[in-house]
């Protein structure tokens, strides 16, 4: 007893202290007070996502007493020049639009609380360089495809349903914006329209899609079924196009289209072999390189290069597909991609965890390392800048022509391949850059 009454007094004299739970500390757990330690008291989850010609300002909604809503401002210095972009938003909205902004530029965005009392001097900020580009990822063990910002900051959107069970080879047709993907898993295609988010499941049966392009000209696609061992031929609606298939084709991992002629170059791992045939999936030639594994045509040369991981090796045909050179600086080449105005040709390295910048004459110019997995990339052809999915690291990293790494983006499980719409129209291409390899994972 005498124990228990001293315990009454103590509480009683220090208060709630006593016990760990000092009333000081309640306030902290308000979201609005500036000690908290999660918000800061600022607006939570706010990101600026570049688009082209714009920004969309999102962030998470929030409530209190006396709070009004939301106001936005914009400046293009970090620190300083602020103007205000909306009128107070009310507290229920959760997103604006910033619009008429100059591409390739930095904006810097703030967003504040607006209380009864006035415009809260607290603010969350982010930032956002608007740009034609759009990147899109897919995440093979998620699985997902998602939408980038223009400036690779930020995972813009998820497409749901364009896969299932596993993500693997994207392609986009830069003339309609339409993104291709492949779900080889579980035997799915399917074309996704940003313009009206229309999803469309490829018609006819797949076992197996590992790699897919677009045709630039005709919109249609050719997809490598290495579960079929052929080429399948979709037209853009997802019907069967003309001839609906190719092959047989052993092991098709890696396709190539010449937009000159839409003749379609395949890697086919398991053969051994490169082919090269026309739009009508007649014959044209055929080359021995031992398990190739991705291919990318020189829009300057009409030369295919090749890589073969298993061998390390990267190969050059000519447009007969004749072998003229063999280079074999890295240890396991996968992904390819030709920069013709340049004369640099990009190759990722997964087991060296390293991207290479090759010259036409088979030097190494430079390598971009700590790329833990570097799997698949895109080449920007306005820019010369790459993307690179990461695999192992969970990341997308975007590339500057001189090697100097501008962003990398986390929030991935496994991303395997990526595209990139050039966010121009000039309407259907009679001529285009060059076409790169899509491919599951070799």
């Amino acid at each position: 007893m005498r124990a228990l009454r001293a315990l009454l007094i103590l509480a009683l004299v220090a208060g709630p202290a006593a016990f760990g739970t000092s009333c000081s500390e309640r306030p902290r757990a308000n979201p609005f007070d500036p000690a908290n330690a999660a918000t800061r008291g600022r607006p939570t989850g706010f990101v600026a996502l570049a688009g082209n010609g714009r920004a969309t300002l999102r962030w998470t909604i929030a409530s209190a007493p006396g709070l009004i809503g939301y106001q936005a401002y914009r400046s293009l210095d970090p620190d300083t020049g602020f103007i205000a972009i909306s009128s107070v938003l009310p507290s229920s909205v959760a997103e604006c639009s910033d619009v008429g902004l100059l591409n390739g530029t930095d904006h810097y965005y703030r967003l504040h609380y607006v209380f009864e009392r006035g415009l809260d001097p607290l603010f969350a900020s982010d930032v956002a360089t608007p740009g034609p580009l759009t990147p899109w990822v897919t995440d093979e063990s998620a699985p997902a495809l998602e939408r980038l910002t223009a400036d690779g900051r930020h995972i813009a959107e998820r497409i749901d349903g364009a896969v299932i069970f596993s993500a693997g080879a994207v392609d986009v047709d830069p003339a309609t914006g339409a993104v291709w993907t492949c779900d080889p898993y579980f035997g799915g295609l399917t074309i996704y329209q940003p313009r009206n988010a229309t999803l469309t499941p490829a018609l006819g049966g797949l076992s197996s899609p590992a790699a897919v392009a677009v045709d630039p000209v005709d919109h249609s696609a050719w997809v490598g079924d290495d579960g079929f061992d052929e080429l399948a031929h979709f037209a853009a609606d997802g019907s069967r196009a003309t001839p609906p298939t190719a092959g047989p084709f052993e092991g098709p991992i890696g396709i190539a289209i010449d937009p000159a002629d839409q003749s379609v170059w395949v890697c086919e791992r398991a053969g051994s072999r490169v082919r090269h045939m026309s739009r009508a999936g007649l014959p044209l030639t055929s080359s021995f390189v031992v398990n190739p594994s991705r291919v990318a045509l020189d829009a300057a040369t009409g030369d295919a290069w090749v890589t073969s991981t298993s061998r390390g090796r990267i190969v050059r045909l000519s447009p007969a597909g004749v072998r003229s050179d063999s280079v074999s600086s890295l240890a396991g080449p996968l992904d390819v991609a030709v920069d013709a105005a340049r004369g640099r040709i990009w190759v990722t390295d997964p087991s060296a965890d390293l991207v290479a910048a090759l010259r036409r004459d088979g030097t190494t110019e430079f390598t971009v390392r700590g790329l833990a997995g570097a799997y698949d990339l895109a080449l920007d052809l306005a820019t010369g800048e790459v993307w690179v999915t990461a695999y192992d690291a969970g990341t997308v990293v975007r590339i500057a022509p001189d090697g100097g790494i501008l962003r990398r983006l986390g929030g991935f499980v496994s991303p395997h391949g990526i595209a990139l719409d050039p966010g121009t129209r000039p309407g259907p291409r009679t001529a285009a850059g060059p076409r790169r390899a899509r491919g599951a994972r070799s």
